[in-house]
C-alpha cells in the first residue's frame, strides 16, 4: 500500500501529479520551501530492498529545464543507500552538510533521483542568497526512528532534519502553576511554577506538516530565531488550521526551553523558651519543640574597643564564642565570650582591644550536651 506520509523536510513523490502544487485545489501555487544558497535540504527516501545504486540525480528549474547533472557531486557530499535487507527495504539518505559544487542561481528548483528502477521527483525548493532572518528548526533522534514500513535513519551518520521558516518568534505566553492547601481561609502554597512559552506562526503545506509532526517525539530539538538566538527545546507543540483553499495550513508552534522558575514552600522555626513556671527567674524551658534550629551569631564592633556578639533570637542554651580580633595596628588578640541562655547579646573586651579592625577564626562552642541548634556565624 502506498502511504501519503512524508517524514523528512524535502518530500519526494514517484508521480509528479502527486506533488503539492499539482493538486487540483492548489491551482499551481508553489510553496516556498527555503534552502540556503546552492544547498539542498536533507531528505530520506524508503524503497524496496535491491542492490541497485543511485544512477542519476538531476537538478531542474521549476519549468522543467535541466540545470545540471549533480550525481557525482551529491554522492561526494554524502548521499548513501542504507540497506535493511532483513526488513525488506533500503533508505536513501542525504544529510545536506555542504553546498553543491555548482553555482545554483536564485529561484525555484526541484531534483529527480533514479536508481534505474524507480524515479523520484522532489517538491519545489526556493534557493535564497541567505537564510538570515528566517526561523531555523532542526531536529534529530539519537537512534533510528522505526516506522511500520520503513525508518528515519540516524545511527551511523550525522543526519539532522532542517527547515527554514519565514516567521518570527514573539508574543510569548506566561503560565503559572501553583499547588498548596487552604487552611482556615488562607492559602498556603507548597510549590509554584512559572513557565515562559515561546510562540511563532507560519504557513505550511501537507508534506511539511507531515515531517514536522515528528518534532514533538524527537530526542533533540534546536530552534534558531530570526536574529540568531538558539533555543534548546524541552517541549514542542504544533497546531494546524487548514485554510479555506486546502493546500496550505496556518501552523502555530509553541515551545518551552530552560526558562522554568520554581519555588517550593519553606518553614520558619520558632524557638520556644522563657519563664515557664511564672516565678520570674531564669529557668528557661529547654523544650524548643524541634530537633534543630538555625541561629545567626553576628560579630560586630561596639565603641571601637568592644566585640559585640549578637544572636537573631534569644538563646535556649548557654553558648561560648571565641574569635581572633585583628586590630588596626596589626596586632591579633584572642577573645572569649559567653551568651547566656535567655539572652541574645554578649559584649567582650580586654585591655589589649584598641580600635578593632576585623574578626577571624570565629567559633561556637555548645555548653549543653542536649543543644542541637545550628549556629551560623557571620561578620557585620
Amino acid at each position: 500500500m502506498i502511504q501519503n506520509n512524508n517524514f523528512t523536510p524535502l518530500a519526494f513523490q514517484k508521480e509528479e501529479e502527486w506533488l503539492n502544487h499539482n493538486k487540483s485545489y492548489a491551482f499551481g501555487a508553489i510553496y516556498n520551501l527555503f534552502s540556503p544558497n546552492s544547498m539542498l535540504l536533507p531528505f530520506q527516501i524508503v524503497r524496496p530492498h535491491r542492490n541497485d545504486n543511485i544512477g542519476s540525480v538531476e537538478l531542474y528549474t521549476r519549468d522543467g529545464e535541466l540545470v545540471s547533472d549533480i550525481t557525482n557531486d551529491i554522492i561526494s557530499l554524502g548521499l548513501v543507500v542504507k540497506p535493511f535487507e532483513l526488513y525488506g527495504y533500503d533508505v536513501i539518505v542525504y544529510p545536506a552538510y555542504l553546498p553543491l559544487n555548482i553555482n545554483v542561481p536564485l529561484g525555484i528548483f526541484y531534483i529527480k533521483i533514479s536508481d534505474g528502477v524507480d524515479t523520484w521527483c522532489s517538491e519545489m525548493l526556493t534557493n535564497v542568497s541567505s537564510v538570515d532572518g528566517y526561523v531555523k528548526v532542526e531536529w534529530w533522534d539519537n537512534e533510528d526512528f522505526l516506522l511500520e514500513d520503513g525508518r528515519i535513519v540516524y545511527s551511523g551518520l550525522k543526519y539532522h532534519n532542517v527547515v527554514y521558516l519565514n516567521s518570527k518568534i514573539g508574543k510569548p505566553e506566561y503560565k503559572f502553576v501553583e499547588e498548596g492547601e487552604t487552611r482556615d481561609g488562607y492559602f498556603f502554597p507548597e510549590k509554584q511554577l512559572s513557565e515562559k512559552v515561546y510562540k511563532f506562526t507560519f504557513i505550511a503545506p501537507e508534506y511539511l506538516c507531515d515531517a514536522m509532526r515528528f518534532i514533538r517525539m524527537a530526542d533533540n530539538v534546536l530552534i534558531t530565531d530570526e536574529v540568531g538566538r538558539e533555543y534548546d527545546c524541552d517541549t514542542f507543540l504544533m497546531s494546524t488550521k487548514w485554510q479555506t483553499q486546502g493546500d496550505l495550513a496556518s501552523v502555530e508552534v509553541e515551545f518551552e526551553t530552560a526558562t522554568i522558575a520554581k519555588k517550593i514552600g519553606s518553614f520558619q522555626t520558632v524557638l520556644k523558651g522563657g519563664d515557664f513556671n511564672g516565678d520570674f527567674n531564669n529557668d528557661f524551658s529547654t523544650d524548643n519543640g524541634v530537633s534543630m534550629a538555625n541561629v545567626i551569631l553576628e560579630f560586630s564592633v561596639y565603641k571601637n574597643d568592644f566585640a559585640r556578639i549578637s544572636a537573631d533570637t534569644s538563646l535556649v542554651y548557654d553558648v561560648k564564642v571565641t574569635a581572633d580580633v585583628y586590630l588596626i595596628n596589626g596586632e591579633v588578640v584572642p577573645i572569649v565570650g559567653v551568651i547566656p541562655a535567655g539572652q541574645s547579646v554578649a559584649l567582650v573586651t580586654n585591655d589589649k582591644l584598641e580600635t578593632i579592625n576585623y574578626f577571624d577564626n570565629m567559633q561556637v562552642e555548645k555548653l549543653n550536651n542536649v543543644d542541637n541548634t545550628n549556629y551560623i556565624i557571620k561578620q557585620k
